[in-house]
């Protein structure tokens, strides 16, 4: 997101939406090969070796071939920032990822939360001295990006909170459970990577779409078709066909949403502040996440 504010700021808004789609394009792929892998194999450390492979091939060309920024001279790294934000996100996703596990008033979970709470207080009181602050509080303010980082975190908590319960479902024995279509992984993989897909079509499509609705109008229609799309998932029986629908459609309305906010992120965020809020945009989704993943498992 920052480099794309620094080489191409006329064609961010559409720019990020296409880095958006090609990433959810990503995971509709490797929702269907990552099934049939499993199914091959059967080993779950060697299916993980296939993307941890591409992943360091994938370190020497982002080296040759993304563009690089220019360094401001001006700056400095920000070093007690750096570590109070460390103990801050570490402390908050150790504890809840434990809440589910030892339960949430358990030493385990609200020690470390509250360590990180206390630290993340910490940073902010910093980050407001600091002669080059990792994140620019008063930049952020004056640009006016609370709501759309704060509609993304419940994004992601949606988002990333629907993950595990479809493929529960999907692959439960209705003869045991009373639910569920007992469906092998291949199987799940291959309506999962429906929900990708149409998380990618979303992303694609968001600009256009925007263009002629405006964003406000795009991003509240959007919002409540993913809405409706999960309330139909709910209380809806469903055959798999009917399932399938409604992953698809909550997947469109979210890819439209997940494809336009970071422009409009990158849009107001000035240039000298656009790593650092890019950074706070997707922390907070990865929070978003954590905190789903954590009520999801409870």
């Amino acid at each position: 997101m920052a480099l794309l504010k620094s080489h191409r700021p006329q064609s961010a808004n559409r720019d990020v939406g296409l880095i958006v789609g090609t990433l959810t394009f990503g995971v509709a792929a490797g929702s269907i090969f990552g099934g049939i892998a499993m199914d091959a194999i059967g080993r779950l450390h060697t299916v993980q070796l296939i993307p941890a492979i591409a992943l360091a091939v994938f370190v020497p060309l982002v080296l040759f071939f993304v563009a690089e920024s220019q360094a401001d001279a001006t700056r400095s790294v920000d070093w007690l920032g750096a570590l109070l934000l460390g103990i801050g996100l570490v402390g908050l996703m150790y504890g809840l990822s434990e809440g589910s596990q030892s339960g949430w008033l358990a030493a385990a979970t609200v020690l470390p939360i509250a360590v990180g709470v206390a630290a993340l207080v910490l940073f902010l009181m910093v980050e407001r001295r600091a002669l080059s602050p990792i994140v620019d509080i008063p930049a952020m303010r004056a640009a006016g990006l609370a709501n759309p980082i704060f509609i993304g975190f419940l994004v992601a908590l949606t988002m990333f909170g629907n993950q595990s319960p479809p493929v529960m479902f999907l692959t439960a024995n209705p003869a045991e459970l009373g639910y569920g279509n007992a469906m092998p992984a291949s199987g799940v993989g291959l309506v999962v990577a429906v929900s990708a897909g149409s998380l990618t079509l979303g992303s694609f499509l968001s600009s256009m779409i925007s263009k002629k609705l405006g964003r406000t109008s795009t991003l509240a229609l959007s919002c409540l078709a993913a809405a409706a799309a999960l309330l139909c998932m709910a209380f809806v029986p469903s055959s798999t066909l009917l399932f399938a629908l409604w992953l698809a459609i909550c997947g469109v309305g979210t890819g439209i949403v997940v494809g336009i906010l970071p422009g409009v992120v990158i849009e107001r965020s000035p240039e000298s502040a656009a790593g650092s809020v890019a950074g706070v945009y997707n922390t907070g989704r990865t929070i978003g996440g954590s905190l789903a993943g954590a009520f999801v498992a409870r």
